[in-house]
Order: structure tokens, then sequence, then C-alpha cells
């Protein structure tokens, strides 16, 4: 893997980033939200607490593209070989959250076909995987890589256990950039008053820029991570997002989430999320299947 070190702006002051960051934060228009195969529930969600202006910080992050996978299943659910390609993996190598890490890819087995989002962290890479077909995906480094498959094309799977085997693996670029803008949210709180209320409290890391250059948001597919936990019920557990990216994604309207919950006792489930980072503004979150 060939690491090219690339020097980020260095040439405005602190505060004059962060105000040029955030009025390019402006409001964005969630009407095309994506939507996945199936049917999920969906929930309006009320954010309950927020900060009025997020934290900031400078640190590194190394950013790869073009690493391919290939894996083997035993070819009851999925065709036997799977590839995977990620076209943007961005990890945090410095300050408070250096460790932290996502990334978009694109798979195919056989005639099926789609994309995936996950996040890293500690040995642990948890994500969403739409398309074709839609899954949690999980991979660890002592309990190897599955897919919980719950939709296969026009048909439920009701989240089948798919271990995947690595067969191969192709390294690619990776490149190295300093002084980069994050900023973040913390304590971020979500609420729904239900039969079954729901509660997520999480940190929110954005980073619209991996590059240093705020002016040119649209050209990285990824805008960050988001990691906290939830309870629903007597049910409680972990949340992982990736964030997706666009010009003018901020504080007044938030990114597009996409992601998994998972917990001790309850069968993962991949969830989509989208709404404000803003006290007293509504989510919508749709939990599959």
């Amino acid at each position: 893997m060939r690491s090219v070190p690339v020097q980020g702006r260095r040439n405005r002051g602190t505060g004059e980033v962060i105000v040029l960051a955030l009025t390019c934060l402006l409001a964005l228009s969630l009407n095309g939200t994506r939507a996945f195969a199936g049917e999920g529930t969906e929930s309006s969600l009320a954010v309950v607490e927020a900060p009025a202006r997020p934290d900031h910080a400078k640190v590194a992050v190394a950013v790869s593209a073009g690493e391919t996978a290939v894996y083997q299943t035993n070819g009851r659910i999925l065709p036997q070989e799977l590839r995977v390609t990620m076209d943007e993996s961005v990890d945090i190598v410095s300050g408070e959250y250096q460790g932290w890490g996502y990334g978009h890819g694109r798979y195919s087995a056989g005639e099926l076909r789609g994309d995936l989002y996950v996040v890293r962290h500690g040995g642990e890479e948890r994500g969403m995987v739409t398309g074709d077909v839609r899954a949690t995906m999980h991979a660890s480094g002592d309990k190897g890589a599955a897919w919980f498959v719950d939709w296969l094309k026009a048909r439920p799977e009701a989240g089948r256990r798919v271990a995947l085997a690595p067969v191969a693996r192709q390294a690619g670029e990776t490149v190295r950039h300093e002084d980069v803008m994050l900023l973040i949210f913390r304590d971020m709180k979500l609420a729904a008053g239900s039969a079954s209320p729901y509660e997520q409290t999480s940190t929110l890391l954005l980073l619209p820029s991996v590059d240093g250059r705020p002016h040119n948001m649209g050209r990285w597919k990824g805008a960050g991570l988001e990691f906290g936990t939830y309870r629903e019920g007597a049910e409680s557990g972990l949340v992982w997002f990736y964030l997706g990216n666009r010009p003018g994604i901020g504080i007044s309207a938030g990114p597009e989430r996409f992601g998994v919950r998972h917990g001790p006792h309850a069968s993962p489930l991949p969830l989509q999320l989208s709404g404000p980072l803003r006290k007293g503004g509504a989510a919508r979150m749709l939990v599959f299947p």
C-alpha cells in the first residue's frame, strides 16, 4: 500500500476556517432521500438534545481508494463468490477519535449488485448493505466476516447469516491529509414516544472535506460517521452510522445516515436516518425489515 503525504490548507486562521466551514454547512433538502428494496418501519424522532455549535479539531486522516476483496460463501443464499471494491475509505489517524473510520464500497455476486456503507473501530467493522441484497455486515479479526441478509431481490430472508471466507485481497492507494477540520456533535439525543419508546444518544463526527478544501465537498462520497447507544423498550445496544455527503450538508439539515443497530439480545437491523442536527428538529428513521 503506497502512502503519499499531502499537506492540508494552512493559510487561514483557525477562526476563519471554522466560519468558512460552518458557512458551507447550509440547509439541504432531504426530498431525495434514497429508498431501499422492501418495506421498512418508519418513525418520526424528535431531536431533544444537540449542541448549539459543534466542537472542532484539526486531525490527520488517511484516505484509501480501490481496495478489492474476494470472499467465498457456501452458495446457499448468495452466489459462491462475492467481490467488494471500496471506492473510498477514510480513517482518522490522530486526535481524540483516532482509530475511527468509515467507507463506501460496491459489491457484486453473480448478477447481484449494490452498495455498502461501513464504520470501523477497534478491529470491528459494521455496516449496511443495499441494492439487490439488503443486509447488515459485521467483520472482526477473531470472528471473521458475515452478512445478515433480510432481503434478496424480491424475497425476504429474515436476517439469515452468510459467512464470508476471504479468498484474495488487493490493496488500494492511500493518501494522508493533515490539518483537516473535524466537526464534533456530542450528546446528540433523539427520542420517539410511542407504544415502544425509542431513545438514541450519539456522537457525530463530520468530515465533509477530508482534503481540507471546504468549497470542494461534493467530491467525497462520505462525510463522517456516528456512533452511540439506543434503547427501545427492554432492548438496548449500539448504533453505528455512515454519513453520506452532499454540498451544503450541515446543522439545519443533517446528512443521510446509513447504519446498523445491534444489541446482545437482538439481531442486527439496518437503519436509515435523516434530519437536522439542531435541537427541536424532527428526524426520520427507517428500520428494516
